[in-house]
């Protein structure tokens, strides 16, 4: 008996713990550096079905002490965002952190909670494109 409850408990700890949702972030076509547009969703180029909580971007090299570029706070707790555009708060938002123009380099956008980001430069020209996953 103690057996079963060892394994009953052990199979539901995790729909009680709750695991991270996942989210994927991506770049929207034709990104510039003034017009900046992300995606995010559950799915790979499929916006919305995750509550965002927070939405950042940082240089990729990011250390302790360092200031994020911009860092937006999901008051709504819905699923409907599936869009955001670096430096406009979308509706039910709040900014944590002002957004400060992106020099040439490179940088990560993430949300909160989830493994979902991407990294991406900005080249001089203004042309943004996305690094490749790490293999």
């Amino acid at each position: 008996m103690k057996r079963r409850l060892r394994l009953l408990a052990l199979l539901c700890a995790p729909l009680v713990i709750g695991c991270p949702q996942i989210a994927h972030v991506w770049l929207e076509p034709n990104a510039t550096n003034q017009h900046l547009s992300f995606g995010i969703g559950r799915t790979p180029s499929k916006p919305g079905g995750v509550a965002i909580g927070v939405f950042r971007v940082d240089p990729c090299q990011f250390r302790d002490g360092s200031q994020p570029a911009w860092v937006i706070s999901d008051n709504t707790a819905d699923d409907k965002t599936g869009h955001v555009e670096y430096g406009r708060i979308p509706s039910g938002f709040s900014e944590d952190r002002k957004a400060i123009p992106l020099a040439p380099g490179c940088y990560q956008a993430s949300v909160s909670g989830s493994p979902g980001r991407i990294a991406f430069d900005i080249l001089p020209s203004g042309e943004v494109r996305a690094r490749s996953e790490p293999k």
